[in-house]
């Protein structure tokens, strides 16, 4: 169960108050796609205890008689526990098992708080903390959690009023964007200055969210995705682009809304009844956009058929539009048909489906037999720096297999769009959602591989340029608008992220990960654990001195702490 839940469930369901009941039966069926993930042997084991036990019962309440009875338990006490004993009366039995029940569950319960309060100094690891706790450890904690916050939360409004909460509110975010500007200044890093690339007219806008492709995809050599790489080398990139999640929901999230998700889940388990102004919203409103999604899974899964209208999206194309799992090729080919048809200016957002795990035989034979794609393990050389801890030199090349079919898909995509006559009026962007479960390591560059990811934006007037040294998803949004609004571009007051156009970008990057938190920029890396609150920095020039290493741990536990409250009090709402 420890294994089955924390190595392979839990990247995408985590058992806490609030997210079990988001699951529906087009989750289910998502899940059971990953029963492979867990050994065999697993199953197995699982299996001869569960027949172990029914057996073991059966023998004792139908077999065995009084004296085999007593050498078994070899205690007249435990013979409490012994329903056919008719000198013990049942209601005394069953006042012993409600406290037996009680001592063990206040038992648990009091070492999830202890170690909540005082938690272990390799927790900052959430691994580390995972692998202590096991499963029963988790769900105690979660229960404590789930307790204390909402004593806090009783304790600190009471009876207040709505107003009181609204004013809470707009501190929250104005100590997150405090935050920020107190990390940059503690960089001292000056940013790249690049000229605003001039459109004259409003443009189309493209964008491309890559199912789990991280860079390192593209740094081998031969690459298996040479069109990404060198839409890569002849656009505008960024020296390292980061997600701010590992989940794709908060991807999308966080490149329309400028946003980070909370600390512990996916946007939808908690946040979709909150307001947003997010970028389809305000190209829809202000400029007359009109707005699309593609995907094709089923809209309630993550609940995007809750949250994408709220986003601003007005046309979404999904399952049964789609087929469940039809692959990129035939999806990105059918959404440029769709788009060309458009005359007002759009704002397009397209979802990749191929490469998403799991990727083994049965995905191969799904693919061939629903979508017609003949796809194969990736038989080219693979770079040694390339080290992976978790996953086979057999599970990379099936994996990689599938990334072929995503960049054929981008090059018909661009040939398509090309065809039509839409490379002239449209700004394309293409980027990752997060990274690739299953691949990392524990050394810095092994990391990196791990979180970098790739991202290109491509104009009509085919600019090649490095523009910055970090970004993230966050920046998406304000750098389409600056695109879009030209010199008349005013920065929303509720986007975290900044427009990498602007002369002071702040070249840093954060991301929140079912408990697991980064920040980094160009020369330091802090990593951490916000159910824990224990943070580590990891300086790349070795300069550091202890106060500034501790000034940074202090922010991002702060930056943690503001911009939860944030989200979860309600502010992204932007200007009334």
């Amino acid at each position: 169960m420890n294994y089955a839940y924390f190595s392979v469930f839990n990247t995408f369901l985590d058992f806490s108050w609030g997210q079990m009941s988001q699951v529906n039966v087009n989750f289910l069926g998502f899940m059971k796609d990953f029963v492979y993930l867990v050994p065999i042997r697993l199953y197995i084991i699982s299996i001869v205890v569960l027949i172990g036990i029914f057996v073991n019962s059966i023998i004792y309440f139908k077999f065995l008689d009084r004296k085999n009875e007593k050498i078994l338990y070899g205690s007249e006490k435990l013979n409490l526990l012994d329903w056919k004993n008719k000198k013990s009366k049942r209601f005394f039995k069953v006042i012993v098992l409600i406290v037996i029940f009680v001592f063990v569950n206040l038992g648990a319960l009091g070492t999830a708080a202890y170690l909540s309060d005082f938690p272990r100094l390799a927790w900052w690891q959430v691994e580390k903390q995972i692998a202590d706790l096991g499963v029963w450890g988790h769900f105690y904690s979660q229960l404590y959690s789930k307790v204390g916050d909402e004593n806090e939360v009783a304790q600190k409004n009471g009876d207040d009023s709505k107003d009181i909460v609204v004013e809470d509110l707009r501190t929250d975010l104005e100590k997150t964007k405090e935050v920020l500007a107190k990390m940059e200044k503690l960089a001292n890093k000056k940013s790249q200055k690049y000229s605003l690339p001039v459109l004259e007219k409003k443009p189309n806008v493209l964008v491309v969210q890559l199912e789990s492709l991280p860079l390192w995809i593209l740094e081998n050599d031969p690459t298996p995705m040479p069109y990404l790489k060198s839409l890569m080398d002849n656009n505008i990139t960024v020296e390292k682009f980061h997600p701010n999640s590992c989940q794709t929901i908060n991807a999308e999230f966080s490149s329309l809304c400028s946003f980070w998700p909370n600390s512990e889940e996916p946007i939808s388990y908690s946040h979709k009844e909150n307001q947003y102004s997010c970028l389809p919203s305000i190209l829809n409103e202000e400029y007359e956009y009109e707005t699309f999604l593609f995907h094709s899974d089923y809209k309630e899964f993550w609940d995007r058929d809750i949250l994408s209208p709220k986003w601003g999206f007005d046309n979404l194309y999904f399952v049964p539009y789609y087929k469940l799992k039809q692959d990129d090729i035939s999806v990105f080919s059918n959404a440029v048909d769709v788009l060309a048809e458009r005359e007002d200016p759009f704002f397009a957002y397209l979802i990749s489906f191929t490469t998403h795990g799991p990727h083994n035989d049965s995905m191969y034979a799904y693919n061939k037999g629903m979508n017609g794609l003949e796809l194969g393990s990736y038989e080219g050389v693979l770079d040694e720096k390339i080290g992976s801890i978790e996953i086979t030199e057999e599970e990379t090349r099936d994996y990689l297999g599938f990334t072929l079919a995503t960049d054929r898909a981008l090059e018909i995509m661009m040939e398509k769009m090309k065809d039509n006559g839409m490379l002239e009026d449209t700004i394309i962007l293409l980027y990752n959602d997060h990274k690739y479960y299953g691949f990392g390591g524990d050394d810095l560059e092994a990391w990196e591989l791990t979180h970098e990811s790739p991202f290109v934006m491509i104009l009509p007037d085919k600019v090649r340029a490095e523009i910055q040294q970090v970004a993230s998803h966050v920046d998406v949004a304000p750098t389409i608008l600056n695109l879009i609004e030209q010199d008349d571009y005013e920065a929303r007051e509720h986007f975290v992220g900044q427009s990498l156009f602007e002369p002071d970008f702040a070249n840093q990057a954060f991301n929140k990960c079912l408990g697991e938190v980064y920040y980094i920029n160009e020369d330091i890396n802090v990593r951490g654990n916000a159910k824990a609150e224990l943070y580590q920095v990891f300086d790349k020039n070795k300069k550091m001195t202890e106060i500034e290493g501790q000034a940074w741990l202090n922010l991002v536990q702060e930056l943690v702490e503001t911009s939860d409250k944030t989200i979860y009090a309600d502010g992204l709402l932007g200007k009334e």
